[in-house]
């Protein structure tokens, strides 16, 4: 019978204690890697969250000088490039990031052209001369009247669910007002470059009636709504601030718009709010739909849309100098 030594014995306990220490650190270095995985992830959540609150205190902050334009009686009765609502901020500090914020009217600048639910039986000629304006072919407008308007009667250029239920998956038209923009895209024969000189200068709203504000629309907008109006004339006009209280008044400074009285106006009742926040590294884009109730300035908030983004407004210092 052998007797193990009590080295021998010393040295199995040795192992066996090296090898819990190993199994505990082992153990240990996993923890502590899924901890600091889960720290990671938690900030990161944390700083888009943030970023989202950011963006949406932006628009209210957007939606509360809008209300302050309404409240003042100098202002309310008519809305312009040259007031403070217009002006994009300057992007400013925050808790570990920054934040940025303008305000557009969607009855005149940048080629905003209402096109969901005109009222297309007076109105689709002009909707022609828009599309023309903004570098799209004018037949694409009978297109969109016959995917908006609720009859099955073809027009012009146009086309109706005997067209489109022959397409691959076969589908029918809308045949009601259109909710966003990207309904554009079923239209026949428009193609990825149409749709995105569209995109960018047309708005989707819920008011059958065309409104285009002379105060703050761009020449081309101008001219596409008076053939009366050269675009030379129409550019000379929008380089100085337009700040016409009535359509009286503006009409008679250009006379050329006296034919589209039922288009001009000289306030706006939609506004898109744009907010871009990035804490952290996390960013946030936010673009916002308000009506402005012209009675009593209360706003209602119609669309709220997460998932496009945009790049800032402003290029920094040094790269405007290079």
């Amino acid at each position: 019978m052998s007797v193990r030594s009590p080295t021998h014995t010393r040295g199995v306990a040795l192992l066996s204690v090296l090898l819990i220490v190993a199994i505990v650190s082992a153990l240990v270095y996993h923890l502590l890697e899924r901890h600091s995985l889960v720290i990671a992830q938690t900030q990161q959540t944390l700083a888009g969250d943030q970023a989202l609150s950011y963006a949406l205190g932006a628009e209210a902050y957007a939606r509360q000088m809008l209300v302050e334009d309404w409240t003042n009686p100098e202002s309310r009765a008519f809305d312009a490039l040259t007031e403070a609502w217009a002006q994009p901020l300057q992007p400013f500090e925050v808790d570990q990031g920054h934040l940025e914020l303008w305000i557009e009217d969607l009855e005149g600048p940048a080629h905003k052209l209402f096109v969901g639910g005109l009222n297309f039986a007076t109105s689709n000629e002009r909707l022609r001369e828009l599309f023309a304006a903004a570098g799209v072919q004018p037949e694409l407008a009978d297109a969109w009247k016959d995917w908006v308007d609720p009859d099955a009667d073809v027009t012009g250029f146009g086309a109706e669910d005997g067209e489109y239920l022959l397409a691959e998956p076969p589908y029918r038209t809308a045949n009601q007002r259109a909710s966003d923009v990207s309904e554009l895209m079923w239209l026949k024969e428009l193609d990825n470059d149409t749709y995105a000189k569209l995109a960018p200068v047309v708005a989707a709203l819920p008011d059958g009636k065309l409104r285009i504000n002379v105060n703050t629309a761009n020449a081309p907008t101008l001219t596409s709504i008076s053939q009366r109006l050269p675009l030379t004339r129409a550019e000379a006009l929008v380089e100085s601030p337009r700040e016409f209280m009535s359509l009286e008044a503006a009409t008679a400074e250009i006379p050329e718009l006296a034919d589209a009285g039922d288009v001009v106006a000289v306030r706006s009742s939609y506004f898109e709010i744009h907010a871009r926040a990035e804490i952290g590294g996390k960013r946030a884009d936010l673009t916002s739909i308000v009506y402005r109730d012209a009675e009593s300035g209360r706003i209602t908030l119609l669309e709220r849309n997460l998932g496009t983004r945009f790049e800032s407004r402003f290029v920094p210092a040094d790269e405007d100098a290079s």
